[in-house]
């Protein structure tokens, strides 16, 4: 069955505190970024980490393979569960990435980021999202990574990869928000995701606890 994970893009200590407490007995993954991490730094990983929890850590690394190379390893060496970086950012990144994690922490996944969700064609000079993401899907494969971020719409086309599928932009329902190419929980386990990533709507819900048993059941579901 696909995971969940939720995704902490939160600022205020007392609303995080609130939420992985609602939350931490369904769920063993949260995605921490750029908006928690410089909130609260590493006592966020240690919070999660003594409960045992996995982290995606989700700050889409895109730079020269040495300074990747480098955050790769910083990662590993705290126990990080899951990394991601951007295809784009060339084969050579992704080998000196994928060099560095064998030598410091072989159980950390890596996985590449294809398109964002809060894209649409009509942000790109291009007409075809679909191809865009076929073609670094395969690039994916071909370089080792252990799997890739896709949009729920792209699913299907990466599915023939034997890696993993972490699929954000997943709603419940149609929201008023940034994600453009959505999906809901029971259609992505469906199309075939290995990991779905929620965020507003299980941290801004009042009741994030129900909301998650609802997302569980979708999975379950599909």
């Amino acid at each position: 069955m696909a995971n969940l994970i939720i995704s902490l893009d939160i600022t205020e200590e007392e609303k995080m505190d609130f939420i992985i407490e609602k939350t931490e007995n369904y769920v063993g993954w949260y995605k921490i970024g750029p908006v928690a991490f410089l909130k609260f730094g590493f006592c966020l990983i240690d919070k999660l980490k003594k409960k045992n929890k996995k982290i995606f850590f989700d700050f889409k690394f895109f730079d020269i393979p040495n300074t990747v190379k480098n955050a790769v390893r910083n990662c590993c060496d705290i126990g990080i569960d899951m990394i991601s970086l951007h295809i784009l950012g060339g084969q050579e990144m992704i080998k000196e990435a994928i060099e560095e994690r064998e030598k410091t922490n072989k159980i950390t996944k890596l996985i590449g980021i294809t398109v964002l969700t809060s894209l649409t064609e009509n942000d790109f000079g291009f007409s075809n999202i679909k191809k865009k993401v076929s073609i670094l899907g395969e690039n994916a494969f071909n370089w080792g990574l252990d799997g890739v971020v896709v949009g729920g719409e792209e699913i299907s086309v990466l599915r023939k990869y034997p890696y993993l599928l972490v699929v954000p932009g997943v709603r419940l329902k149609k929201e008023n928000d940034d994600q453009q190419r959505i999906i809901t929980p029971k259609q992505a386990v469906k199309e075939g995701a290995d990991f779905i990533v929620v965020g507003r709507p299980v941290y801004d819900s009042k009741e994030p606890e129900d909301c998650v048993k609802k997302i569980l059941q979708e999975i379950k579901n599909g």
